[in-house]
């Protein structure tokens, strides 16, 4: 991606986001030579194709940057995905203008291979998805370090058996779907095991055992962490008897 790692990088791009924001002109330039690089690898995913700093599609990356720096502000996430995002959109609406402007017919465009850069699109977006994969890592890691959890206590906890796991998510799901429970989770940082008995009458074996792995299942669906929802309803765990 460039000579920086990607949480480096982030901190750089952050850092100029800040001096250009207060109105330091000379911010961008001064950190040229780190972010390109992470643009034009966008650029290259996006086109299929090697990019040069002296293409057309490096110069729409160039202008990329000074609309991403004036839209950011920090509730939009990660600053290196929302860059990866503006930069992708351009370079798809300056290849879309290109083949209108070459007077492509309609009929070319009623198979997917044939719209421009539709078989490229998907490698653009594995940095992109890299990116936001990190995003929602970071954020759960945060969250559960509330809850004294890391993600090798998970590792190490999480139920083995088929059957077990089921019933575990299934707490973790009743908990986050009732608002007096996940409100009193989330506040004692307890589970609420009394209601859970009293209302879907719940293993209380399987909430001792497994009380980290269900917090931290709990706090996927609570929190939406996106690219962890699909282990609660894909993991299928070892054996099917308890």
């Amino acid at each position: 991606m460039s000579n920086a790692e990607p949480s480096q990088l982030e901190k750089i791009t952050v850092s100029v986001w800040q001096r250009y924001k207060a109105g330091d002109t000379t911010a961008i330039e001064d950190s040229f030579d780190q972010i390109m690089p992470f643009c034009l690898r966008v650029c290259a995913r996006t086109c299929g194709r090697y990019i040069d700093s002296s293409d057309e599609e490096a110069s729409i990356a160039r202008m990329a940057i000074l609309e991403a720096f004036d839209k950011y502000e920090p509730q939009r996430g990660n600053i290196l995905l929302y860059l990866g995002y503006v930069i992708r959109n351009r370079i798809i609406d300056y290849k879309r203008s290109e083949e209108k402007r070459h007077f492509t017919p309609f009929s070319a465009f009623q198979s997917e291979q044939h719209i421009p850069g539709a078989q490229t699109v998907d490698l653009a977006e594995q940095i992109l998805d890299d990116l936001a994969r990190k995003q929602d890592l970071d954020r759960f890691k945060a969250v559960i370090q509330l809850y004294d959890i890391k993600l090798e206590d998970l590792v190490k906890g999480s139920p083995r058996q088929k059957k077990t796991l089921q019933a575990a998510i299934s707490i973790a799901d009743r908990i986050a779907s009732d608002q007096e429970m996940s409100t009193y989770l989330q506040e004692k940082k307890m589970i609420p095991i009394r209601m859970l008995e009293q209302r879907c009458n719940a293993s209380r074996k399987i909430i001792d055992r497994y009380r980290k792995f269900i917090i931290a299942s709990t706090m996927i669906l609570i929190h939406d962490i996106q690219c962890l929802r699909p282990y609660l309803s894909d993991r299928k765990g070892g054996e099917q008897h308890v």
